[in-house]
């Protein structure tokens, strides 16, 4: 999913904002697979994901992912400041 940094960006310019830093990291141990994502959807042990309605969908899109048993590459996250 892009995390369009230009939208922000431009939204924290509207603010009177500047871009001050940038800097990424990893999200170490989230690289499961599809079925372990599952598993833990259905468990509660999501906190993003509590709501029974999101559960739903996200265990439908989860099942619908190739290579149920496949980890992940742990995810990349982009981090952005701003100055006034």
């Amino acid at each position: 999913m892009p995390d369009n940094a230009e939208r922000l960006t431009a939204r924290a310019a509207a603010l009177g904002l500047s871009p001050a830093a940038e800097t990424s990291f990893s999200g170490l141990g989230q690289g499961r697979s599809p079925r372990a994502w599952r598993e833990s959807v259905g468990k509660g042990r999501i906190l993003w994901c509590r709501d029974p309605a999101d559960a739903a969908t996200a265990v439908r899109a989860l099942a619908a992912l190739p290579d149920q048993d496949t980890s992940r590459p742990d995810p990349q996250y982009r981090l952005l400041a701003f100055r006034a």
